[in-house]
């Protein structure tokens, strides 16, 4: 998380799950965010193998929601681990990189606290689009 901003940041959550952040500060700033749900666009199939094992069709792949919903979740479905910490999210040559999406206008962004932690879990450090299928947990709005 020191590292320079737009890398990847991967850390194991309670020894059982990675978590993929994009470090988001200057080198030595341990500031980061982190990914907790992603929508399968593509290779839904090979995400839900991923995450369950279980070999089923791309449309009946792309209907099960919670296949990146969820820090850990999302690292199992992508096959993430410690080997991509520190890649460049911002290289489209890195085997892990991040691209714009559809824009979304903040009211279209919910805004909640922190969940799954105890330390400054009622900061407000929680978005996601608000009809999104996608995300892991509902959390009451903050305002």
């Amino acid at each position: 998380m020191f590292g320079s901003p737009g890398h990847a940041y991967i850390h194991i959550n309670y020894g059982l799950h990675y978590c993929l952040n994009a470090v988001t500060q200057a080198e030595g700033i341990p500031e980061a965010v982190l990914i907790r749900a992603i929508e399968p666009l593509e290779n839904a199939a090979l995400m839900y193998r991923n995450y369950t094992g279980d070999i089923v069709s791309e449309d009946i792949a792309r209907q099960e929601k919670r296949i990146g919903a969820g820090p850990g979740r999302l690292t199992k479905a992508l096959q993430i681990d410690k080997h991509f910490d520190g890649v460049d999210l911002t290289d489209s040559e890195s085997p892990l990189f991040l691209i714009s999406g559809a824009t979304v206008s903040d009211n279209e962004v919910t805004t909640t606290t922190r969940i799954g932690i105890t330390k400054a879990a009622d900061y407000p450090w929680r978005f996601y689009v608000t009809a999104s299928p996608f995300v892991s947990r509902r959390a009451i709005r903050v305002k």
